[in-house]
């Protein structure tokens, strides 16, 4: 407990020393603690209060009423479309650097193109 709750019970206690018996040394902190310990279950308080409410009531998001959609997030089809357009991608860069006949012919067909034989020649 904070100092001055402290400070404002043990003077409590003071104030009811005479009717409690003559005791003056009573350890308040205990005895509220004690008595809030025996008459309340906050743990259950707190469930039965939060168990009755209607979270849609309240536009509390959860996960019935989540639609990814609303925060611009991917959903499972929008990742799997990334995905197929990420490979599909990187496939065709692969078959870009692959050699064949026609990437040959257009690569000779550009060096002639710049050299002074290709030139002559065209």
């Amino acid at each position: 407990m904070s100092d001055s709750l402290n400070t404002l019970l043990k003077g409590l206690a003071e104030a009811l020393a005479p009717y409690l018996g003559g005791s003056e040394d009573i350890d308040v902190e205990c005895v509220v603690q004690n008595y809030v310990d025996s008459n309340f279950d906050f743990n259950d308080m707190v469930t039965d209060a939060i168990s009755d409410v209607d979270w849609d009531d309240h536009e509390i998001l959860t996960q019935r009423n989540f639609d990814p959609s609303d925060y611009d997030l991917m959903d499972t089809s929008d990742i799997d479309v990334a995905i197929d357009e990420a490979v599909d991608a990187k496939i065709g860069e692969a078959l870009e650097s692959v050699v064949t006949v026609d990437n040959i012919l257009s690569i000779l067909a550009l060096a002639l193109a710049g050299s002074e034989a290709g030139k002559r020649a065209a």
